[in-house]
């Protein structure tokens, strides 16, 4: 924790809030410097860093699994953000999407659980990720069958 001054020159305290990025992409196609490689999702990560910054936010690590399915959350990248969760290093995980953390309902509920025993929030530069109402938790439920539909039906099409 630091020390800031208020404007009536109360001291108070700012809590430091460290923050880890994850990415992922699918596609060996989608690495490198497109508008969706991880890097692009990583930027896009710091910059909504950057405006939480007064709030004590800053990136201690990115993690990121480049050419890995979304079907299973057993990836090098997002092991590590788990363990580094583990050990209470990561108190936000910021994504661009939720797609780009999973697309399984099967991991989807694990995960859930797994973040809030570890007092860590997920948050994304592009959707509202929050589950402290009903329909906020129906919503990422919806999002995540979605994105699990998407990667079957695209396998489904493949294999055709």
């Amino acid at each position: 924790m630091r020390a800031i001054q208020k404007t009536d020159s109360t001291p108070s305290l700012l809590e430091t809030v460290p923050v880890a990025i994850y990415t992922r992409v699918s596609t060996t196609g989608q690495v490198g410097g497109r508008f969706d490689s991880c890097e692009s999702q990583a930027a896009i990560c710091r910059e909504h860093i950057a405006k939480h910054a007064a709030e004590g936010w800053h990136e201690v690590a990115c993690f990121t699994d480049a050419a890995y399915s979304g079907a299973t959350l057993n990836r090098p990248g997002m092991q590590a953000l788990k363990r580094q969760i583990e050990l209470g290093l990561i108190r936000v995980v910021i994504i661009f999407k939720l797609e780009r953390v999973l697309r399984s309902t099967d991991e989807w509920s694990p995960l859930r659980a797994f973040l809030q025993k570890h007092g860590c929030r997920l948050v994304s530069t592009t959707e509202d990720l929050s589950e402290d109402t009903p329909s906020g938790r129906l919503k990422n439920n919806l999002l995540v069958s979605v994105a699990e539909y998407e990667r079957l039906n695209t396998a489904e099409k493949v294999r055709a």
